[in-house]
C-alpha cells in the first residue's frame, strides 16, 4: 500500500487520503485532504468578505455555471407553469441545453450579453436570460435563444402576446374536451 507524508501535519497517511495533483510525480498533493480542509476554512474565515466576494464573481463569470442555473430557472418555470405535461410544449434535456449553449453562435450570442452585464456592473436588468421565441411552443433548440432580462420582461408583458396565448390555452382546451381527453 503506498503511503505519503503529509507536509502539514506530517503524519504518514495513505495515498487515497490525499487530492489529486497532477503537477506531482504521483499524481497526488502533498497536503492530505484534511489539512487541506482546515487550511482553506482558517483562510476564508480569517477574510470572509474577501471571499465572498471572491465567489460570487467567480460564479457571475463562469459560463458553464450561468448555463445550469439557467436551464434550472426554466425548468422550475416549466414545471410550475401550465406547460408540464402538455405534449405540444415539451422541455428541453440538460444535455441537450448545454450542447446549444456551447454552440459557437450562441456562445457569441451569450458573451455579447455577458458583457454588457459586466460593465453594467452586474444590474440584473441586464443579466442574460432564456427567451423563448415563440410562447406557443416549448422550450425547445429552435425556440430559445439568449435575452436581457429587461427585454424578455417586457416581451412577456406584452398585451398581444399575453392574449394570443390565453387565446391558444383556451383553443387547446376546446380540443381536449371535443375529443374527450381530460
Amino acid at each position: 500500500m503506498d503511503m505519503h507524508i503529509c507536509r502539514v501535519c506530517n503524519i504518514n497517511k495513505k495515498l487515497d487520503l490525499f487530492p489529486k495533483n497532477s503537477r506531482y510525480k504521483n499524481g497526488k498533493d502533498t497536503i492530505c485532504k484534511d489539512c487541506s480542509c482546515k487550511l482553506s476554512h482558517r483562510t476564508r474565515t480569517a477574510r470572509p468578505e474577501y471571499y465572498k466576494e471572491f465567489d460570487k464573481n467567480r460564479r457571475r463569470n463562469n459560463h458553464q455555471y450561468i448555463f445550469r442555473r439557467r436551464y434550472s430557472s426554466l425548468k422550475l418555470r416549466y414545471n410550475r407553469g401550465y406547460l408540464k405535461g402538455r405534449d405540444d410544449m415539451p422541455l428541453i434535456d440538460i444535455d441537450e441545453f448545454m450542447s446549444w449553449c456551447n454552440r459557437a453562435d450562441v456562445i457569441a450570442d451569450f458573451n455579447k450579453l455577458h458583457k454588457e452585464y459586466v460593465d453594467s456592473g452586474y444590474s440584473n436588468k441586464y443579466l442574460p436570460t432564456i427567451d423563448r421565441i415563440d410562447n406557443l411552443k416549448g422550450y425547445t433548440t429552435d425556440n430559445i435563444r439568449w435575452l436581457r432580462r429587461s427585454d424578455n420582461s417586457s416581451l412577456g408583458a406584452s398585451k398581444d402576446s399575453r392574449e394570443k396565448l390565453k387565446n391558444h390555452l383556451t383553443e387547446v382546451e376546446r380540443l381536449k374536451s371535443q375529443k374527450g381527453i381530460a
